[in-house]
């Protein structure tokens, strides 16, 4: 049986006080972690694989909310500057597989701007579709699932469990009452058991373990229904996925051999210790992808952009690196690079690091 937390998917709260010299200090508190869900008859753990905190003032300025926040929100990007207005996409960082943020409790300054009309404070955490993701399940379908069919049963429910949700997970307000404003909010459960009953019995028809066969049976679509999905393990050797979005998603020990990854977004993507090799990657976008003790023997990677990529460990024996953008990318310990080969990359922004 899983061992299923108990928390709210995630927590939001704004408080403040007035200071002297007209300025309010501002509490901003949150706080992300995974849910236990209801699905049917079985249970899951539902995670979030990114969002985006979002700060507003109306009648106000927020001069220090950018640097304040983003020092303690993690792995985040700022969206959204303006001296009202903030907005930060968290993402995961290098070790973690889904967002996880202990209670933070950051206090910023707003100023009033002087006028007839009071001034508001809001914030909120948004959700996209994408986002969402089902880590694991209990009680839905055999122990002994194949890997692909799992992937697809994982990701046809979560996309349900989204359909049922508010895109915006959480909002709260303050003015100049100072009312604090607090709310957790918890995933709806995916309750309809016939119709979970029927995508089950449609998954397990399918004779074989075929990646596009089951997508069909779960009316899912490989190019656009997989950014930040579970695939880990799957088996998707030689299927075309040319322009697919893939971003985020979890590819770990995966084979994806002579599979067509053209001009694909595989932007932070996990594939450490995936079977790659033979595969074309013409002008994907690789940035931050952690492709560690991958295979990429005979790998094309022709005009990628593997910027702040780990290609550490990885099996780079007649792997084709021209046009590709590499700085910041890491290399080391990889089987098939010479020193000669090694020199290049690094003439081209490269870094060369101990492997582990």
């Amino acid at each position: 049986m899983l061992k299923l937390p108990q928390s709210h998917c995630v927590r939001l709260a704004l408080g403040g006080q007035s200071n002297s010299g007209g300025t309010i200090a501002l509490r901003l508190n949150f706080k992300l972690d995974s849910q236990p869900v209801a699905i049917a008859t079985g249970r899951a753990i539902a995670v979030l694989k990114g969002c985006r905190l979002v700060l507003k003032a109306a009648e106000a300025r927020l001069p220090d909310a950018g640097e304040t926040i983003r020092a303690v929100l993690g792995a985040a990007e700022t969206i959204v500057a303006d001296e009202g207005s903030w907005g930060w996409e968290l993402t995961l960082a290098a070790d973690e597989t889904y967002l996880q943020r202990e209670e933070k409790d950051v206090r910023v300054t707003l100023l009033p701007r002087s006028g007839k009309r009071p001034w508001q404070a809001e914030a909120h955490l948004i959700v996209t579709r994408n986002d969402l993701q089902l880590l694991a399940a209990d009680g839905l379908w055999r122990h002994d699932i194949r890997p692909n069919a799992h992937a697809i049963l994982l990701r046809r429910l979560a996309l349900a469990l989204w359909d049922m949700q508010n895109p915006t997970l959480t909002s709260v307000s303050i003015g100049p009452d100072f009312i604090p404003a607090e709310r957790a909010s918890e995933l709806v459960p995916l309750a309809d058991e016939a119709w979970v009953g029927t995508l089950l019995a449609t998954i397990a028809d399918v004779p074989t373990d075929e990646f596009q066969a089951l997508c069909e049976r779960a009316e899912l679509d490989p190019l656009h229904d997989f950014a930040g999905a579970n695939l880990r393990g799957v088996v998707l050797s030689g299927l075309d996925l040319a322009g697919a979005n893939l971003a985020r998603a979890n590819l770990r020990g995966a084979e994806l051999n002579d599979v067509d990854f053209n001009e694909a977004d595989l932007r932070a993507v996990k594939l450490s210790g995936a079977d790659l090799s033979g595969a074309y990657l013409g002008a994907a976008d690789l940035r931050g992808a952690n492709l560690h003790k991958a295979g990429l023997a005979l790998t094309n990677l022709s005009g990628a952009d593997l910027r702040g990529a780990d290609l550490t460990a990885a099996n780079l024996s007649d792997t084709n690196f021209s046009g590709a953008q590499l700085v910041g990318a890491c290399f080391g310990d990889n089987p098939g690079l010479s020193g000669e080969r090694s020199a290049e990359l690094q003439a081209r922004g490269a870094q060369l690091v101990a492997a582990f």
